[in-house]
Formats: structure tokens, C-alpha cells, sequence
């Protein structure tokens, strides 16, 4: 099975999403998470690391539903919003009084919630339908100080989340490798870790490890694919197709059926 197919395989995406879900969705260099898409205006915005909702200042609040996010109207009514989507790490959380927009984690969400006394909260059922729950709570007394969350701001380079091969084994399949061998990086980090640092890489031929000189492809940098262009071609790098290293594309995509003696390996 060449590496284009093995990204492909339902086994990487498991681990994949295991090793996602360790490092809480987040690149593990930066600390940002992916970017979001927006359908009302087809742009992809950022969010920004973790840092106190007081310091967000935005004209603009959201609501989520999966990976779309649909923009209205600010609406001063001193009230934070909190849609919670089923099966996702996090809560997309607006305070429209203060123009307040960020994200919070399912754990703040519930801790903020929790603190707030009846009293002072209005909870209002407004929706329920594929798996999402939508309130409104009134926060007039509420204190936000200790609320983390992250601003979304507006790029033309929109962030994507890899998960990183620390050293590749030619024997071993995408998935086959140990938790501390994979860690989650964004586009721009794994691009910056292949350019300066690489990824090794090693054969093993009965316990025998040793490391063999190849080249990162020039387009790719080693990684073999895109993520952020799966919808061409599955986000398989064109130059390589897979093949990671320039020595082994003229291989490509038949790498498994190449003369063992014309392999550097």
C-alpha cells in the first residue's frame, strides 16, 4: 500500500482523530486551532490562542452549526449565547453587550454556567434539532474575567491541523507508529518543522534500525499530502504523489511493486 493510500485508509483516520483528540485539537507549536469557514461571506477566519474574553473586541457575533458559521447582527441586549454542538470539543460563546466574540471549551462553558446564580440567569430552550442545543442566559452580574477564549479574525491563509510523523520507518503503515512518534502540528508549523528540522527516516530490517538519506520532496516538504486541498485529489501532494522523497517519485504510484535492489533501502 503506497503512502497516498494509506492516508486514505479508515485506520489513519482513526488514529489520526486519536491523536487530534490528545492534543485537544490544537497545534502543539502555536497553540491555534484550525480555521473556520464561514458560509455567509465564504471567507476562512482564525481563531487565536487562548487569552481572557475582556481583552475581545469585535462588531460582530456568531452562532455554529458542525463547521459553518453564520454571522448577525450585534445586539445589545447584555446576554452571552452558547451553542453547543454534539460530539465537539467546543462551545462558540458571544456577550453581545461587550461585542465580546471568542470560543470556550465545553469544560468553561459548563463551569460558567454552573457559577452563574439562578437569579441572575434566564435559560431559554430556543433550538433543538440535529443534536444541537441553543440558550439564551442573561449575565447581567455575571463575571467574565476568568472566562478564556479566542478571537476570530479574518486570513486569506487559513490554518489546517496535520498530525506529524517525528521520524518515518519504511516498514511501518501511517498508523503504526507509537503516541509519542505523532503530535499534532497546523500547515504552517509542520511546514516549518520539515523545512528546518525533517523527519528522519529509518529502515528496519529485523530489529536492525538504521537511517537512510532521502530528500524531502521540494513541493511537499516530506509530508506527502495537503489537508487543506482533500477536495482535489484527496489533498495528495501533485509533485510526489506520496512518495514523500524525491528519490523514491519515479517510483510513484507503483512504489510497492519497484525492484527491491533499485530501493535505498
Amino acid at each position: 500500500m503506497d503512502y497516498a493510500s494509506q492516508l486514505e485508509s479508515p485506520k489513519w483516520h482513526k488514529r489520526r482523530d486519536e491523536i487530534l483528540a490528545r492534543d485537544k485539537h490544537k497545534c502543539r507549536m502555536c497553540g491555534k486551532g484550525k480555521s473556520i469557514w464561514t458560509k455567509h461571506n465564504d471567507k476562512f477566519y482564525n481563531l487565536g490562542i487562548d487569552h481572557s474574553c475582556s481583552e475581545i473586541t469585535t462588531d460582530d457575533i456568531f452562532t455554529t452549526k458542525f463547521s459553518t458559521i453564520e454571522f448577525k447582527s450585534l445586539i445589545h441586549s447584555n446576554r452571552i449565547e452558547i451553542l453547543r454542538i454534539n460530539q465537539e470539543s467546543e462551545t462558540y460563546v458571544a456577550v453581545s453587550d461587550n461585542g465580546i466574540l471568542g470560543v470556550m471549551d465545553s469544560n468553561t462553558a459548563n463551569a460558567l454556567k454552573s457559577g452563574l446564580e439562578p437569579s441572575k440567569v434566564e435559560w431559554n430552550l430556543v433550538r433543538h434539532k440535529s443534536g444541537m442545543l441553543y440558550f439564551l442566559v442573561n449575565l447581567k452580574d455575571a463575571d467574565l474575567s476568568k472566562v478564556k477564549a479566542k478571537t476570530a479574525y479574518l486570513t486569506e491563509t487559513p490554518l489546517f491541523l496535520n498530525v506529524h510523523h517525528k521520524h518515518y520507518i519504511i516498514q511501518h503503515k501511517a498508523w503504526e507508529y507509537d503516541d509519542e512518534d505523532l503530535i499534532t502540528l497546523c500547515n504552517e508549523c509542520h511546514a516549518k518543522v520539515h523545512q528546518s528540522i525533517g523527519a528522519p527516516v529509518y529502515s528496519d530490517k529485523n530489529g536492525f534500525v538504521k537511517e537512510i538519506p532521502l530528500t524531502p520532496c521540494l513541493r511537499c516538504g516530506g509530508t506527502g499530502y495537503f489537508p487543506e486541498y482533500k477536495h482535489v485529489e484527496h489533498g495528495i501532494c501533485f509533485r510526489c504523489r506520496g512518495a514523500r522523497f524525491e528519490e523514491l517519485i519515479q517510483y510513484m504510484p507503483n512504489l510497492d511493486k519497484a525492484p527491491k535492489e533499485d530501493l535505498p533501502f
